[in-house]
């Protein structure tokens, strides 16, 4: 079964993985996360409004189960720790090919289908 992703980066994924585009000045993602089945998002730490990892526990209160994989094109093992602390399945550094994301997403897949 295929990720249902919930895009929020500043710019386009040009990964072929999903059929949402993404909304950068999104005000309430939540609200379309509540609207549909998403299992999993894919965050840009910083949107133009706000950081992708300060979205996660609102984002989990509407889906509990999702998964999450946070992108930056700033890397600092401080940032990562900050990010990790929300349980993040996955932190991957910009720039990366779309074949990247479609391995990380197709190892989650796994991942999540091996899982009670």
């Amino acid at each position: 079964m295929m990720w249902k992703l919930l895009i929020l980066s500043s710019r386009m994924l040009n990964s072929g993985v999903t059929e949402l585009k993404p909304r950068p000045r999104e005000k309430r993602p939540w609200k379309k996360a509540r609207s549909k089945e998403f299992d999993l998002a894919v965050l840009d730490i910083f949107l133009p409004d706000t950081k992708g990892y300060d979205l996660i526990p609102r984002l989990k209160e509407v889906r509990p189960d999702m998964w999450f994989v946070t992108i930056t094109g700033y890397n600092t093992r401080e940032l990562e720790l900050t990010v990790r602390q929300h349980r993040v399945a996955y932190f991957m550094t910009k720039p990366f090919e779309p074949f990247a994301l479609k391995a990380v997403l197709d190892h989650m897949e796994k991942k999540r289908n091996a899982s009670p």
